[in-house]
């Protein structure tokens, strides 16, 4: 079937920035933490409690101490606690933005944050190990969305004409010599 012209190239790459996620895998952050709550309606004193807790902490682990232990001693995230702070292999929009903004400040030579205000209470983050985005480039991509492309662009040419087939059939239904 005839299927008229191929795409234009800004017709492929508003395609290929819509289905990003289907070509490029996004960056992982293998994190940790400790988390010291605090209340929402918490005074300021029991706020800076917490804090100068996670500071502490912050300090102890970047000294050398082992950041699971602290994690399991200290910690009052009752899911990671237990496995030592370990929050697994996180990416982009996982995670609330003071934690993600924090998570991504560092790196795997400065991999411990100083304290971390989000809605829970005080984290301290620690980055142990990070896995770059990976995946095509729109000129690696540009072949499959043209094929993409052109096998829809055929199904509407299909459907168009067996729609049609059904029209000059209902209008005179007592034979098929029209279709």
């Amino acid at each position: 079937l005839p299927v008229g012209e191929p795409p234009e190239e800004d017709v492929l790459r508003e395609q290929f920035e819509a289905q990003q996620a289907r070509f490029i895998s996004p960056e992982q952050r293998k994190v940790s933490h400790i988390l010291i709550t605090v209340d929402a309606d918490a005074g300021e004193a029991e706020k800076e409690t917490a804090r100068q807790t996670a500071e502490d902490l912050s300090k102890r682990a970047r000294d050398g101490e082992d950041f699971a232990a602290l994690a399991m001693e200290y910690s009052e995230d009752q899911g990671s606690a237990s496995a030592g702070g370990d929050l697994g292999w996180v990416e982009s929009g996982v995670m609330v933005q003071a934690f993600e903004n924090a998570m991504y400040e560092l790196s795997l030579e400065s991999p411990i944050s100083g304290p971390v205000e989000t809605g829970f209470g005080w984290h301290v983050i620690l980055l142990s190990d990070l896995r770059e985005s990976t995946g095509m480039t729109f000129e690696e991509a540009r072949m499959t969305l043209v094929q993409e492309y052109e096998d829809d662009a055929a199904a509407r040419v299909f459907l168009e004409q067996a729609d049609r087939l059904v029209d000059l059939i209902y209008e005179d239904p007592t034979t098929l010599d029209s279709a």
